[in-house]
């Protein structure tokens, strides 16, 4: 089949030159590829001595990707084999250089596609013939719309820390602390564990990089191009660079005065289309509120994620039944009719309104579940259509599951009138992974409630965003 020139069983990355003996005599050429191909790259085998060599693309080895080898036989792939690149930096003194790749009848037949092309493009004089392969009626027309419209969309990335006096070292991409703590230099960090597709904007001097990815230990597995020399700052801006297979971070140098480093995420049209231009209405209690107890809510993760357009309709100290005027279900009248999708989260507030909670089927507002069905009733009285999930009320300090507390009851009513009434319903009682019972608990997730366990902090509402994300992602589907 295919074996390295050298005897070696895998290449190292930045090696130049390598070459593979092809023992089949019938394959006349060879394709090669890794992950971050469209297309194969295609050489010749030819006769050196008594061997039957293949170049490998240098370009190949600039990544520590595996290799993909197929060996082609006029019309069919007859078998393939898979070779490793192991990591390593960059030589000071490399310099890329590549033989040519492709057969002489591949670019001639390159050639006469473009011929042809221009050819088409002037008979049409003008006219449109498709649009993202959407053929127009008989009249020429083709309607647009969004989802006919291949643009992507690039997400705001949060940086997960920002180092000051730290910068990214030439060649190896090694992250510096700075001994004398200038904080003209400064590294980004964002998670790209779940990235594919970033867009980069970064500033750099003296040699350095302008970003770098590792893996989670912390090594370098890709490295960027090269700030010029001297001390005058290099830009880039916008570079869109795929995330390297076993990344999960990606650190962005900032080197002021300069550019801002910055990161952006990639979300394809799929996502767009589900979430860009969407509304989100969000009543709710303290929880939805975004103040001196957290500064950033269960749905400012999810905007940040999405795009969606949130409109925050929470109110301390309200629920269901508490709030006089301003309870749940006299919030209702205020709701914006456009609204694509509406939450009503919470409320334990109601645990102190003097109600009883009452059977599911109550009606009015003399108890807590006829409080519930009057704000289900007075929504979709307004909008019989729209997309309406309940949530439970977090749990709070005393107030933990299954020990027959008055927040269980109420939690399990709220779920038990949801199924009667076939409404979407996402338990966070029961399954939100806070735990404000605990002092463990509470230190990590209640860090600016004076101790008290009901109101998450900005690390709270990270952890439950995930689900309520799925969950808003259900009623959008």
């Amino acid at each position: 089949m295919f074996t390295i020139y050298d005897g070696r069983e895998y290449f190292y990355q930045w090696d130049l030159d390598r070459k593979l003996i092809v023992y089949d005599e019938t394959i006349k050429e060879v394709h090669f590829c890794n992950k971050t191909d469209d297309c194969s790259l295609v050489c010749e085998v030819y006769t050196e001595g008594a061997l039957r060599l293949v170049n490998v693309p240098n370009i190949l080895l600039q990544d520590n990707w595996r290799i993909n080898v197929y060996a082609y036989d006029e019309n069919y792939t007859k078998y393939s084999k898979t070779f490793d690149v192991k990591s390593r930096s960059k030589p000071a003194d490399y310099i890329y250089t590549e033989k040519e790749l492709l057969k002489w009848e591949q670019l001639e037949g390159r050639l006469e596609s473009v011929e042809q092309a221009q050819i088409e493009l002037e008979n049409t004089k003008g006219e449109v013939k498709t649009i993202n392969d959407i053929l127009p009626d008989e009249n020429g027309n083709i309607e647009i719309n969004k989802k006919n419209i291949a643009t992507p969309t690039y997400i705001t990335l949060i940086p997960k820390a920002i180092l000051e006096a730290h910068y990214l070292k030439r060649y190896t991409g090694e992250l510096v602390a700075m001994g004398s703590g200038d904080k003209t230099y400064i590294v980004k960090q964002y998670d790209v564990s779940k990235v594919s597709t970033v867009s980069i904007t970064a500033s750099s001097n003296l040699v350095n990089h302008f970003y770098t990815f590792t893996n989670p230990t912390g090594k370098v597995i890709a490295l960027s191009e090269q700030a010029a020399s001297g001390a005058a700052v290099s830009k880039i801006t916008n570079k869109i660079v795929d995330v390297p297979e076993g990344a999960t971070i990606l650190n962005v140098a900032w080197t002021k005065p300069g550019i801002e480093a910055n990161a952006l995420s990639l979300e394809h049209n799929l996502l767009a289309d589900k979430w860009a231009n969407k509304k989100w209405v969000c009543i709710g209690d303290s929880l939805t509120v975004i103040g001196t107890r957290t500064s950033k809510a269960y749905h400012t993760y999810i905007a940040e994620a999405t795009g969606i357009n949130v409109v925050n309709m929470g109110a301390s100290g309200t629920g269901y039944a508490r709030g006089g005027t301003n309870t749940f279900y006299g919030r209702i009248a205020n709701v914006p009719l456009d609204a694509d999708v509406v939450t009503i989260f919470g409320s334990g507030n109601d645990l102190s309104s003097g109600l009883s909670l009452g059977e599911i089927t109550d009606t009015g507002t003399d108890t807590l579940c006829g409080c519930i069905n009057t704000a289900i009733d007075n929504l979709i009285s307004i909008m019989p259509t729209v997309q309406l999930g309940i949530v439970t009320p977090t749990p709070w300090v005393g107030q933990q599951p299954n020990a027959g507390k008055p927040m269980e009851k109420y939690a399990n009513a709220i779920v038990d009138i949801c199924k009667a009434r076939s409404i979407p319903c996402l338990d966070l009682y029961h399954c939100s992974n806070l735990r404000p019972w605990t002092e463990e608990g509470r230190m990590a997730c209640y860090t600016k409630d004076d101790g008290n366990g009901v109101h998450p902090d900005e690390t709270g509402h990270k952890l439950i965003a995930p689900r309520f994300k799925a969950f808003l992602e259900s009623l959008l589907m």
